[in-house]
């Protein structure tokens, strides 16, 4: 039996006044709960741990994470009692028991502090990178997963390391205590329950990933797992075994879990997912809303209330439909705002921002026809805010007038409410580590060639360098980041370069995988890969919400960050920001770098379309040039936006083509790029939709609905142009049709022939790469699938991710990076002989 399950919602967020380390605004709340000692015997009179005024013992509070502590109070201001600084980013959410807090750092550094001195009890090292594992706490002992591939049990006492318990695959998520035992999840798609001394129980397998957490509620469970489309598994634990219930995934929108479930009854949860173009959060197996949010969270419950972080629905079990309460102001939770899950106190909720925000919102919401925009009652801004590395992702730990959580920027952050503490705040202190903890040894960069924009190199011609990688391949290394793709990753200085779909910017050691910064860009969304170049990261940004795509308008909020981006790709440090007014662009697209340069296309204010030529080291206009007759905005699927552009480095000049409108064709041209003179100027080809321009070895190529149109590219000379035609002995006609044929990469063999052989045909927004000798894509029928293609077209390699088309892998240092639409991982693939770059 198939069930249909659950959906997705929404993130709007908040601009007010902030507090800085804990200055600012009002509400004095409620206060008192339980005793100390009555928490306690509680939590070990049931075997079922949640959290209680003085008590969060594990990830959201409890094993069905709901995210919920009413005997929780909070009145504010709050002030900062804790603030113990480690050596790497947190991402976990700590865990509370006897005044005691536990956190784990990315690097696998577990501590213990005293809440009340600020004072670390111990330290313990698990090991591994990108931790995201939350502890849990029962019984003297702590649990917490590990990437190093094991789950570490400690005595919560001394921090002395009791067992490891082996997980191959690594596990990602947080382990719950229920049941008198404890429950795990593996990275390789298995969920496991031991008992308190680490010995296996039982073992689940649901397929081949699973990324996100899970929920057990007395004997039932909820686990995602699965690749081509998740599975969402309703399962019994019947003490010594289980039984699987049902297998099935929500309808509405393409099944990728994002965020893990939460209980809406004993049958049914909500959850956040992602398809190619946008988020979808569900609800009794379908779905709430579409959107465009890939928040990497897991929703709150109290009652017939479901608490996404920026929206509140009250749900009906019996009818089965939810009703949306209100909405966080825009300006400070917003579309891709938030990766940090919420924790419920009594009257408030707190949840961390991207921008290195807790905010903190009223839990009660007045009904009415139209849902109210609910401001926060208090924030608190983190030492790192608004830089690389200072997001919160950390889920708050909230209990009776304190709140904990964790920073990007290293720090647990302890804050409490005045009159339960002194009102200054604590001075940070670092955690007594080893200088090699702190001091990590960096090892050497790899060497060899690159893959510096969606294309590769500054012609864009999807043709790799010189390089050794080819299948079969094993992995090397896969590691889970904080957003989904749409673009190609980028390989440059040592590091591989994502440009997230809802404003995370992620750089992650090509070596190990590590994550080596996240910045964040508000506001925007984007399907266009970054580009690197002479040590700095630039990315191409348009308004949030999609508004200028043809294909999919969301309501999204927050500020606007549209505009080219430029990072240090060493640090992640913002060098410059230059907002510029342009049209959704697609994966194929990028900006390219040449000569101190960055060059993009944009409205002029006399209604000219123009090219721009901005300083590639501060950001400042070089020059302005008006592309005459091309109007600066053009009405499309009911938006007026700026025209679609395809730019690329030929020979030496910057290439420009440009969509036709109406009746008229696109135009291509070319511009000297110091002075921006044009060059060379045709009126009778451009672009069209989705195609694009390349260029390799003196060849400037425009692809369109005919096929590809070949130029020479000093002088303008047409080349060729070619109708393209599928291969000899096709038959597929609705491929014909439907296939996009304006996409292949500029091999030998295809410039050459003037653009009649060495064609790859397949369909959407995929851009297919040649890796020595080898295509690389997905194909038309095939969008979870890559494939590695022979020059007859024949499979010679397949894997298959939880993706949606889109991205391609990319060659550089002989490795094979490659990140799947939906996923949120990064793979880096090395020859099976061994890793031949090393």
């Amino acid at each position: 039996m198939r069930r249909r399950f659950p959906r997705r919602c929404f993130n709007f967020l908040s601009n007010l006044r902030i507090a800085r380390r804990g200055r600012s605004m009002l509400v004095p709340l409620a206060a008192c709960g339980l005793s100390l000692w009555a928490a306690t015997a509680a939590m070990a009179a049931e075997a079922h741990p949640r959290a209680t005024a003085e008590t969060w013992p594990q990830f959201k509070g409890d094993a069905a994470r709901t995210g919920d502590n009413p005997q929780a109070t909070l009145s504010f201001p709050l002030s900062r009692i804790v603030a113990v600084k480690l050596p790497s980013p947190i991402y976990a959410s700590p865990a509370v028991v006897k005044n005691r807090v536990y956190v784990q750092d990315a690097r696998g550094h577990l501590v213990c502090v005293d809440a009340e001195s600020n004072k670390v009890v111990w330290t313990a090292d698990n090991g591994g990178i990108n931790n995201a594992s939350s502890p849990a706490v029962y019984d003297g002992k702590v649990y917490v997963g590990s990437t190093a591939g094991h789950l570490a049990i400690h005595d919560a006492e001394s921090g002395k390391l009791v067992k490891r318990v082996d997980a191959p695959g690594s596990v990602l998520a947080s382990p719950a205590i229920a049941n008198g035992a404890v429950y795990f999840s593996t990275f390789d798609g298995k969920l496991v329950k031991i008992d308190f001394e680490g010995n296996e129980i039982w073992t689940f397998s649901g397929g081949d990933t699973s990324i996100t957490e899970f929920a057990v509620k007395g004997e039932r469970i909820f686990f995602f797992a699965g690749t081509t489309r998740a599975h969402a598994y309703r399962l019994q634990d019947h003490g010594d075994k289980v039984e699987m219930l049902e297998r099935g995934r929500s309808t509405g929108g393409y099944f990728a879990p994002m965020g893990g479930p939460v209980f809406l009854t004993d049958d049914d949860y909500a959850s956040q997912s992602y398809d190619s173009e946008s988020g979808w959060f569900h609800g009794f197996g379908k779905a709430i809303e579409s959107g465009s949010n890939d928040s990497r969270i897991t929703a709150s419950v109290r009652g017939n209330r479901l608490y996404r972080g920026s929206k509140c629905w009250e749900f009906d079990v019996e009818t089965r439909k939810f009703r949306e309460l209100w909405r966080a102001d825009p300006e400070a939770l917003y579309d891709g705002g938030f990766h940090s899950s919420p924790a419920l106190a009594q009257d408030v909720f707190a949840i961390g921002s991207e921008r290195g925000i807790v905010h903190f919102l009223p839990i009660e919401g007045e009904l009415a026809e139209k849902p109210l925009t609910r401001k926060p009652v208090w924030q608190y801004e983190t030492e790192g805010a608004g830089r690389p590395n200072g997001a919160v992702s950390s889920s708050p730990a909230v209990v009776d007038g304190r709140v904990f959580f964790g920073g990007e920027d290293g720090i647990l952050y302890g804050l409490a409410s005045r009159g339960r503490q002194p009102s200054r705040d604590v001075a940070i202190v670092d955690a007594p580590l080893s200088k090699e903890s702190w001091d990590r040894k960096r090892e050497p960069s790899l060497t060899g060639s690159e893959w510096a924009t969606t294309g590769g190199d500054m012609g864009f011609s999807c043709v790799a360098g010189p390089t050794k990688i080819k299948p079969p391949f094993q992995i090397k290394w896969r590691t889970r980041v904080w957003s989904t793709f749409k673009g190609n990753m980028i390989v440059g200085g040592g590091k591989v370069y994502g440009a997230g779909r809802m404003g995370p910017l992620v750089a992650v050691d090509a070596r190990t995988g590590e994550i080596a910064w996240k910045a964040h860009h508000p506001g925007v969304e984007s399907r266009v890969s970054p580009t690197y170049a002479d040590g700095r990261v630039y990315v191409l940004r348009v308004e949030g919400g999609l508004k200028t795509s043809p294909y999919y308008r969301g309501w999204y909020g927050g500020p606007n960050g549209e505009g080219i981006w430029c990072h240090d790709a060493e640090t992640g440090e913002v060098l410059w920001h230059q907002p510029i007014d342009n049209a959704y662009h697609f994966n194929s697209d990028g900006i390219p770098v040449h000569d101190g340069r960055v060059y993009v296309c944009e409205p002029g204010d006399d209604g000219q379309f123009q090219a721009s030529a901005y300083d590639a080291k501060t950001g400042e206009l070089a020059w302005r040039t008006p592309i005459e007759g091309i109007d600066a905005r053009h009405r499309v699927s009911g938006l007026t936006q700026p025209p679609r552009y395809s730019g690329v480095i030929a020979d030496g000049l910057w290439c420009v083509s440009t969509r036709g409108w109406g009746d008229k064709s696109g135009v291509t041209l070319a511009f000297e790029p110091k002075t921006g003179k044009i060059v060379w100027r045709n009126d009778e080809i451009g672009i069209e939709n989705r195609s694009r321009i390349a260029a390799r070895k003196g060849t400037l190529v425009v692809f369109n609905s005919t096929g590809s149109n070949g130029f020479e590219a000093k002088t303008g000379k047409v080349l060729w142009s070619e109708q393209d035609v599928l291969p000899e002995g096709s038959t597929d006609s609705k491929r014909r049709a439907s296939g996009t044929r304006y996409m292949t990469a500029l091999t030998d063999d295809f410039l050459d022939s003037k653009g009649t052989k060495d064609r790859f045909h397949l369909s959407g927004c995929i851009l297919p790469v040649q890796i020595n000798g080898l295509w690389y894509s997905h194909t038309v029928n095939s969008t979870h699938v890559m494939h590695a293609f022979d020059a007859d077209f024949k499979t010679v390699w397949k894997r298959t991710f939880l993706s949606h088309a889109c991205p391609s892998p990319v060659a550089a240092y002989d490795r094979l990076y490659y990140a799947p639409n939906s996923e949120g991982v990064i793979y880096c693939f090395v020859n099976e002989e061994g890793d031949i770059a090393e």
